[in-house]
C-alpha cells in the first residue's frame, strides 16, 4: 500500500509530460494544415505508448527498487493515460471553442470529401449524415467523451508493456 501515493505522483507526472507532448504535437500539426491527416495522428498513440513504457519502467527502477508487479505497473500505465487525457481534452476544447471555431466545420467538409472520394455513399446519403453529424457536433461532449476512451487506449497499451516491464522482487 504504501507505494500506491508514489505511483499516483508519478503517473500525474508522466501523464503531464505525455498530455503537454501531445498538445506539442497537435500545435505543429495545426500549424502545417495536416490535423486531419490520419497517418500522422497515429504518432500520438505512439507519444502515448512511449510515455507509459518510460514511465513506468522509471518508476520501477527509480522509486521501486528495481520491481514493479504486473497490477502495478498497469495501474501505472493506466493513471498515465488517464492524467494524459484529461489535459489533452481540456486542450482539444480550447481549440475547438477559443484558438479556432471554424475548426469544427472544417473537419466537417473534411469527412465530406474523404466520402465523396471513396464514392460508397450517393449524394443524399452524404448530406444526410453530415446532416445529423452537424447536429451531434458538440466540443465539449466530444472533448470530455475523448477521456475515457484514450484511458482505455492507455489500458490496452498497458496490458502489454506490463507484461514486459513487470519484475517480481523474490522472497527472501
Amino acid at each position: 500500500m504504501e507505494n500506491k501515493p508514489n505511483i499516483l505522483k508519478r503517473a500525474m507526472n508522466y501523464g503531464a509530460i505525455v498530455g503537454f507532448a501531445s498538445i506539442i504535437y497537435t500545435v505543429i500539426l495545426y500549424i502545417t494544415d495536416m490535423l486531419f491527416n490520419r497517418g500522422l495522428s497515429m504518432i500520438s498513440i505512439l507519444i502515448l505508448i512511449i510515455g507509459i513504457f518510460y514511465g513506468t519502467k522509471v518508476f520501477r527502477d527509480k522509486a521501486n527498487e528495481g520491481f514493479i508487479s504486473y497490477g502495478q505497473a498497469l495501474t501505472s500505465g493506466v493513471l498515465i493515460a488517464f492524467f494524459s487525457a484529461i489535459i489533452t481534452a481540456f486542450f482539444s476544447y480550447l481549440l475547438y471553442v477559443a484558438i479556432d471555431p471554424d475548426l469544427i466545420e472544417k473537419s466537417f467538409q473534411f469527412m465530406e470529401e474523404k466520402f465523396i472520394e471513396q464514392g460508397k455513399l450517393t449524394e443524399d446519403q452524404i448530406e444526410m449524415f453530415m446532416e445529423k453529424a452537424r447536429e451531434r457536433s458538440n466540443p465539449l461532449k466530444n472533448s470530455l467523451m475523448s477521456i475515457p476512451i484514450s484511458t482505455f487506449i492507455g489500458f490496452l497499451v498497458s496490458l502489454i508493456t506490463s507484461a514486459i516491464l513487470k519484475k517480481e522482487q523474490q522472497p527472501a
